[in-house]
Parts: C-alpha cells; sequence; structure tokens
C-alpha cells in the first residue's frame, strides 16, 4: 500500500470546531505520522472558496492517501461530485479516526455529518458552574 499522502487543510471554522490551519498541520502530521503515513503535500483548500479543486487536480495526477483534520472539512463542496471524485481514494479523518475506501464509506460519513450537524450545540458560556450545566440537562 503506497503511504504517500497529500493533507487538507481548510478555513479555520470547521463545523463545531474553531483550528487555525497551523493546528490542522500539527493535527494531520501527527496522524500521518501516528499511522506511518508521509505527507506529500499540504492543500488548503475551502479558504478561498475553491471547492477542493486544488485537490482534485492533485489526486488526478498522482493517486495518494488523502488526510483531513475532520469529516466537517467536506461540507465545503457538493457531496455527489465530492464522492464522485474521492470515492476511489482513501481517506483518513484525523480528529474522527475514520478511514474511508471506497464511495458506500464516504457516503456513511455524509450521513454521520449531517446528523451531528441537526445537534444544537450547547453554549457554555451561559453557565457559571457546572452544577448548572447538569441541572438545565438533567444530567443529576
Amino acid at each position: 500500500m503506497n503511504n504517500v499522502c497529500i493533507s487538507v487543510a481548510s478555513s479555520d471554522t470547521i463545523g463545531p470546531y474553531k483550528i487555525p490551519q497551523r493546528g490542522q498541520n500539527y493535527i494531520n502530521s501527527f496522524y500521518a505520522n501516528k499511522n506511518n503515513l508521509i505527507i506529500k503535500s499540504i492543500v488548503s483548500n475551502g479558504v478561498y472558496g475553491e471547492n477542493l479543486n486544488k485537490l482534485y487536480f492533485m489526486i488526478k495526477k498522482n493517486r495518494t492517501q488523502i488526510i483531513f483534520t475532520s469529516y466537517y472539512q467536506l461540507l465545503c463542496g457538493n457531496k455527489k461530485k465530492i464522492i464522485k471524485k474521492l470515492g476511489k481514494e482513501i481517506i483518513h479523518f484525523a480528529l474522527e479516526g475514520i478511514v474511508t475506501k471506497n464511495s458506500k464509506e464516504l457516503e456513511k460519513v455524509f450521513k454521520e455529518v449531517d446528523l451531528f450537524l441537526k445537534l444544537k450545540y450547547i453554549k457554555t458560556i451561559e453557565f457559571n458552574k457546572y452544577i448548572e450545566l447538569y441541572k438545565k440537562f438533567n444530567i443529576i
């Protein structure tokens, strides 16, 4: 198996996460090192609205594995186009620890993203103590 990969960094807002590109590069590098992958190049897509066009060009030229910091980075593009263009590639999602190897697995990732996007986020700034947070959500 080819252990060369491309790391994808995007804007600092990735779904519920706020991770600057430098942090994304660190996360992807750590993930690559842990999984015996060699990062050949870094693509910064999504920052300027390119919708992964640079990545599509690079994998068309040389098939390699891809590391995204999170699967939320896929939200910058059209789902059908992403599945069509990236479905045959091995894709790693560093924060979630998910690896896809075909279109069906990538479709499952999109279903999971859609599920999590429907959830409401808790604004912890509204609470002064954990006990208030627990009471609000009937945890205790």
